[in-house]
């Protein structure tokens, strides 16, 4: 019997089953809770607007299949289709949000019906559940299908992390995989990773998910893909800066306390007088990490950190564009989206050594979840000054727009909008 099959396998009882779906279905009500605003005043975020603007627009084919970026982002673009032709014009939004909270309920879900040891019992999930939904300074990714990439390219490390299940929930998540690569970029770089596993583990499995995910990439690559001529990238000291900021101070400090000490850090790299403590500080707390992980062989912790760093160290650098520069990414509230995924891999990382080891390495990194757990709680409800929460209300455009169709109908953030055909509804 192969070492895989001895938990993965292991029957759930109803019961089990039952209060895992209670948790997942908190987990919604819990995000939905964070910005109520969103849901009271009707929301397109950003480019959501430009999506549902294309589905007035274009051909069906020709909204679903244009791009930002550089590569087709198929969640915003279906959104705006849906959203068109789903729900009269003054309930719109609604449409867009409840697919985002879809998406963003799929790691919530991978991690619940995982029948891997380390997310066994109540105190394991609930915990990977709190890590999963409170990283400080995350307002940006929540509710929004623009953000959809990020979450599906978190779904794409659970995957590779967890155990190959069978049945519906093994195509649930082949479907997570493929709509990931059509999503965004981020989770074509886990490719390898796949291919690497599969071949080490011999798992035809994992092998299948090695080559959906590619295909998707494949295509992408092929059809879609351009790299923008303004992008940079930033090296090894500012991505030990930017780590130290994202994935130090504000988990570990919460987002206030990260201000305070991010802001003059920044100012300080602008006058090329960047302090080297922070480098070494990160050097010594991942490479920690890393020896913790890698030294005592837990495997899901591996893959989770392995998976966290990359997307991190890309994400950072396609994050660079324009005259801002790689200092812009030392402001907390700047580039949320970047810093979610990797946080909370790193996060669940430490859950997986206190959830499979015994003696100080437990102890430690069982403080450590804690600790994150409660900088999370903490700030959950607090604002940023980004207005990720606040803007107008959609209804109240939608009105404004009738009276006058000459009217630009007001989205979030603030100086976006969008301009509908006279004929929409």
């Amino acid at each position: 019997m192969s070492r895989m099959s001895l938990w993965p396998h292991k029957a759930v009882s109803i019961e089990a089953r039952t209060e895992r779906l209670v948790w997942v279905l908190a987990f919604a009500v819990l995000i939905c809770l964070r910005m109520p605003g969103i849901l009271i005043h009707g929301r397109f975020w950003g480019e959501e607007g430009w999506s549902f603007h294309n589905a007035w627009t274009m051909p069906w084919y020709d909204a679903l299949t244009v791009t930002y970026g550089g590569y087709v982002s198929l969640i915003p673009n279906l959104a705006g289709l849906l959203a068109r032709h789903l729900a009269p014009l003054d309930y719109a939004p609604y449409v867009s949000t409840t697919l985002a909270l879809l998406i963003q309920v799929c790691p919530a879900i991978l991690l619940a019906t995982a029948r891997d040891e380390w997310l066994a019992g109540r105190i394991r999930l609930v915990a990977a559940l709190l890590l999963l939904a409170t990283p400080p300074a995350s307002e940006e990714v929540w509710l929004a299908t623009t953000q959809a990439q990020v979450h599906l390219a978190l779904c794409t490390a659970l995957i590779l992390a967890l155990e190959v299940r069978s049945g519906a929930m093994e195509l649930f998540r082949l479907t997570l995989l493929l709509l990931a690569a059509f999503t965004g970029p981020g989770s074509w770089l886990l490719v390898p990773f796949f291919a690497f596993r599969a071949a080490n583990d011999r798992s035809w499995g994992r092998a299948v998910q090695a080559c959906v995910l590619a295909a998707g990439a494949i295509v992408q690559l092929l059809f879609f893909f351009h790299m923008r001529p303004d992008r940079t990238f930033a090296g090894p000291r500012m991505q030990l800066l930017i780590f130290f900021v994202r994935h130090l101070l504000i988990p570990f400090l919460g987002h206030d306390r990260a201000v305070s000490i991010a802001t003059p850090l920044h100012d300080a790299v602008v006058a090329a007088n960047a302090p080297v403590w922070p480098m070494v500080l990160t050097v010594v707390a991942f490479g920690g990490l890393a020896i913790a992980i890698f030294w005592q062989k837990r495997g899901p912790a591996q893959w989770m950190f392995l998976a966290g760093g990359t997307l991190a160290v890309a994400g950072y650098s396609a994050a660079l564009h324009g005259t801002r520069g790689a200092a812009f990414l030392l402001y907390v509230d700047a580039e949320d989206r970047y810093s979610f995924a990797p946080t909370v891999l790193f996060g669940l990382s430490l859950l997986a050594i206190a959830s499979t080891r015994r003696g100080p390495l437990r102890v430690a990194a069982s403080a450590l979840v804690i600790w994150l757990i409660l900088v999370g709680c903490h700030g959950y409800f607090a604002r940023s000054g980004m207005r990720y929460a606040t803007g107008p209300d959609w209804r109240s455009e939608v009105a404004a727009w009738r009276a006058d169709p000459n009217h630009p109908l007001a989205t979030w953030p603030p100086n976006w909008g969008l301009r509908l055909p006279p004929d929409a509804r």
